[in-house]
């Protein structure tokens, strides 16, 4: 005489399926996830990158009143050193003002008092970036 057990649990094939399926969410949340934190990256990046050229650009004026030949035929960036602020010529690009991963060059237009503050630099997508910002001195 065979006596049938009420069976309980759920059977191998349920439980590999429910591991299929709870694998497949978890994977298209962590792709979504890593999406949206290189989208923030990038934003944060490029924020950083705004406020360092405004930063040149409201130095300008100034520099520029004191050093009223700087950049007239070359591009150029503004580097300081012990406090004191100086033209660099960058006529290549190894010798860009460097601040962190950002690069900066200066570009004086035809028109002496408009300037281009251009700031360069790799993004977190592995692209090169760029921000610039044009300036008109009251000088």
């Amino acid at each position: 005489m065979y006596i049938k057990l009420k069976q309980r649990g759920d059977t191998i094939v349920e439980v590999l399926i429910a591991t299929a399926v709870v694998s497949i969410v978890l994977t298209g949340a962590m792709a979504i996830s890593n999406n949206s934190l290189k989208q923030i990256r990038a934003a944060q990046e490029r924020s950083e990158a705004q406020a360092y050229a405004q930063s040149t650009v409201e130095s300008l004026d100034q520099f520029i009143s004191d050093n009223p030949t700087a950049g007239k035929d070359q591009d150029f960036c503004i580097e300081v050193i012990d406090n004191k602020p100086s033209v660099k010529d960058v006529s290549d690009e190894a010798s860009q003002c460097q601040f962190g991963i950002y690069k900066q060059v200066i570009r004086r237009s035809l028109d002496r008092n408009v300037f281009t503050v251009t700031v360069f630099w790799d993004g977190v997508t592995g692209n090169k970036q760029q921000l610039t910002l044009t300036y008109r001195t009251s000088q």
